[in-house]
């Protein structure tokens, strides 16, 4: 395999204006989107999320 110099990333200002637009917009959708807890949302016990994302499911086996 051949190997050949790094190319040089520039920076330019179009692209600091573009960066500084989409932190802007990120933060006002955060705060749009920031709402008070519910009383009657409990988060979940640790064990049951991680049991959900592995997929596994808690039923009790038959005795064979």
């Amino acid at each position: 395999m051949m190997r050949r110099p790094p190319t040089r990333i520039e920076l330019k200002l179009d692209d600091l204006q573009d960066l500084e637009d989409m932190k802007r917009e990120h933060e006002a959708s955060k705060e749009r989107n920031a709402s008070p807890a519910l009383c009657g949302n409990h988060p979940k016990p640790r064990k049951i999320v991680v049991q959900e994302r592995i997929g596994f499911n808690p039923q009790a086996r038959a005795p064979l």
